[in-house]
């Protein structure tokens, strides 16, 4: 049996991606974490990745329920998903509509930011440009290296993954905005029969969901400040 695995960057749809599989699939909707906490005194060492890709293999073996990382690209970048069954799927969605998400759900725990579990921002652009990634508590998990800002964390968490014909790239707008189209897609790919799904609710998360609204960034960024960030993850060679 093939075991389905979702990657992204957070706040990109991630848990809505899940439910939708495993609703195609008939799979449990409770993900299983590839997260290793306990081995993040390795950042940035190639024995943090073989112990990322140790814990892969292993959850490849359980039935049922789908894998789900935030992992950066290279912890995969040398990994044979064929040969343990894994089909990798990769979600990704506006970096300005992440940005909201993330200054939104990140100040919506002011009782961790004592503890720098989660970095404040004053608004989204600040937290694109300002807000150093290492402030974020699980910037470790999932980072293989530092990145001076949280957009550029961004652009080199998906860049990588688009160019990677490995794995199959689902647009969070697409799985919005064309549900059934798109469910469809994933139905040949899957191999599949094509059924009429019900959106899948946000139930069985691991975190607290917001409105998922595509392009809410409109309520946060004047046009100028929209151009910064396009500006920006064009020249790293990023088209959305």
């Amino acid at each position: 049996m093939q075991k389905l695995m979702v990657i992204s960057h957070e706040r990109s749809g991630t848990h809505f991606l899940i439910n939708t599989l495993a609703s195609l699939v008939g799979a449990t909707t409770n993900q299983e974490d590839l997260h290793l906490t306990e081995s993040e005194d390795n950042y940035e060492s190639g024995a943090y990745k073989e112990d990322v890709q140790v814990h892969l293999k292993s959850l490849a073996q359980n039935e049922g329920p789908i894998i789900k990382s935030h992992h950066h690209h290279i912890f995969f970048e040398d990994f044979d998903f064929n040969e343990h069954n894994i089909v990798p799927f990769y979600i990704y969605r506006d970096p300005r509509d992440v940005m909201v998400s993330c200054h939104h759900y990140f100040n919506s725990h002011p009782h961790l930011l004592t503890s720098r579990t989660f970095p404040s921002s004053s608004g989204p652009l600040d937290l694109a440009f300002r807000v150093q990634p290492t402030e974020y508590a699980f910037d470790k998990a999932y980072s293989y290296y530092k990145n001076t800002s949280m957009l550029e964390r961004w652009c080199r968490h998906v860049n990588p993954y688009l160019k990677d014909e490995r794995f199959h790239k689902i647009k969070y707008e697409d799985l919005n905005l064309n549900f059934e189209e798109t469910c469809e897609k994933l139905s040949i790919f899957l191999q599949k029969t094509s059924q009429p799904l019900h959106r899948p609710s946000l139930q069985h998360t691991s975190v607290s969901p917001r409105k998922g609204i595509v392009g809410d960034w409109k309520n946060h960024f004047s046009e100028l400040m929209s151009d910064e960030i396009l500006d920006y993850i064009k020249n790293q060679g990023i088209k959305i």
